[in-house]
């Protein structure tokens, strides 16, 4: 296995779901009077289409999360809410299109998102929860979990699991470099022991068929943590990390929820950067929003072009060489926000700075010379508008549009082993650390984020960033 992929019983789940929509659709169509006659190809396309829309919406409600699907109140009240998504986006696309099809008819919707509810309604709370129940009664799509660490909190995750008969986890054992052959975690028939030391997680993961990984051990550094989820995830292993190593300034990472199986925040690893498809939509989506952006850019170049040129003398494009993917070096474009350097500028300084926040592991920001720099290049960096040429970048391939940022060659040769494995993708031109907390957040916490990005690739992951970039530039953050 590469990476991780949704247990097949959320496949089955989707799938059902899809299908009482398309039948809710069905349903109004032929019962509806003077209905029947619109149910041709075209109407039929346009609402299997709208159909995976709403089914994302489902997703984007954690309607696909065991916790959620198991627990019927909790479920009823993100279904209302995924079907009201959908509806609005029903009506907002027929404000704004006109279409000549279902989209313009209010009875069809009238009858389409309220019989949809009660559909799926049905199919979830009734008929795949009979599945279901039967399906982890027999071991069917049970999970087989290991616990990376013979911790405290290790022990109450295996109690937990001990105490939800309908869980989807079954722990196997612990993983952990202690002497000690069995824990003394006993309940009824239940007795844990250590499988083997961390250093033999591969074999471990073949030999027990383990389908997740839980590292639990709060003394781990977050150098370590990252070797043991990248091992994992590579081996088509889920990883959860509750250990407060992999926290930032006390805060979980992005997703890391509070879960029922584990009572304190998790940070799910899923290893879609070994997803052949996440990469295709990728690569995809940074061509899209490049070429799009560079047409509707223009006169906002030109513009940003004859200010730099009126400001100082120089090139109005600033090209140096950066680190990407894998330690390969391209040529980097901003827009021209300095001075040219000067006989007296001593480029050691910088380079000290640089050595400064990453040996130390100091508050990143970004390290200017505020002697050099002019004042439309002020403005440019507050807003992050010298970074739009890297556009041209994102086109030929050297960056994405979302990515860890590339660095300088000489902060390459500082990083360690474990801090170049940020740069394992295409670096981008904006990330998860550029839309956090960045004054609080230190060198290793960023290359903790850019993991985490990292393992968590997504279409949709991607588009909250870029979301989330928007506000930052507006609102001048960029030069933090």
């Amino acid at each position: 296995m590469t990476g991780y992929s949704l247990p097949r019983y959320k496949w089955i789940l989707a799938f059902g779901d899809y299908l009482c929509i398309v039948a809710s659709f069905l349903s109004a169509m032929l019962f509806l009077p003077g209905k029947s006659s619109a149910l041709n190809i075209g109407n039929m396309t346009a609402f299997a289409l709208f159909a995976v829309v709403w089914v994302c919406a489902m997703e984007f409600n954690s309607l696909y999360k065991h916790d959620v699907f198991i627990n019927r109140s909790q479920q009823s009240v993100l279904l209302a809410k995924s079907c009201f998504a959908a509806l609005m986006m029903a009506v907002f696309y027929d404000y704004l299109i006109r279409p000549e099809n279902w989209f313009g008819s209010r009875a069809i919707n009238a009858v389409v998102f309220p019989a949809g509810f009660l559909l799926m309604s049905i199919w979830r709370m009734v008929i795949f929860r009979t599945v279901w129940k039967n399906a982890i009664g027999s071991g069917r799509f049970i999970r087989r979990a290991a616990i990376i660490g013979a911790t405290t909190k290790g022990e109450r995750i295996a109690k937990r699991m001990m105490l939800k008969p309908d869980s989807d986890m079954h722990i196997v054992g612990f993983i952990d470099d202690s002497d000690t052959e069995n824990l003394t975690l006993i309940h009824e028939s239940n007795s844990y022991r250590i499988l083997g030391r961390k250093h033999e997680l591969k074999r471990i993961v073949h030999e027990h068929g383990i389908d997740q990984l839980v590292i639990a051990g709060d003394e781990f550094e977050p150098q370590e943590i990252l070797e043991l989820a990248e091992t994992g995830t590579q081996l088509g292993a889920m990883v959860d990390v509750a250990s407060d190593s992999f926290h930032l300034n006390g805060t979980p990472l992005r997703n890391g929820t509070v879960v029922p199986h584990f009572e304190f925040p998790v940070v799910h690893l899923k290893g879609n950067r070994y997803s052949v498809s996440a990469r295709l939509l990728k690569r995809a989506l940074d061509i899209l929003l490049a070429g799009v952006g560079c047409i509707l850019l223009m006169p906002v170049f030109a513009a940003l072009a004859i200010a730099v040129r009126i400001s100082s003398p120089g090139a109005v494009v600033y090209t140096s060489r950066r680190v990407g993917k894998g330690g390969r070096v391209f040529s980097f474009y901003k827009f021209r926000s300095m001075k040219i350097a000067s006989e007296k500028h001593d480029p050691t300084v910088m380079k000290k700075q640089y050595e400064d926040y990453i040996k130390n592991n100091a508050v990143v920001g970004k390290i200017l010379n505020d002697n050099r720099v002019t004042r439309i290049g002020k403005f440019m960096r507050k807003t992050s508008l010298d970074e739009l040429p890297q556009l041209w970048n994102v086109l030929k391939g050297d960056m994405s549009i979302v990515g860890p940022r590339p660095c300088l060659p000489h902060e390459y040769e500082m990083y360690s082993e474990w801090q170049k494995k940020r740069l394992s993708v295409t670096p981008g031109c904006t990330g998860l650390w550029q839309v956090s907390d960045r004054k609080n957040i230190s060198f290793n916490d960023m290359v903790v984020l850019d993991y985490y990005y990292i393992e968590n690739m997504s279409l949709w992951f991607d588009i909250q960033i870029i979301l989330k970039t928007i506000p930052v530039m507006i609102f001048g953050r960029g030069d933090m």
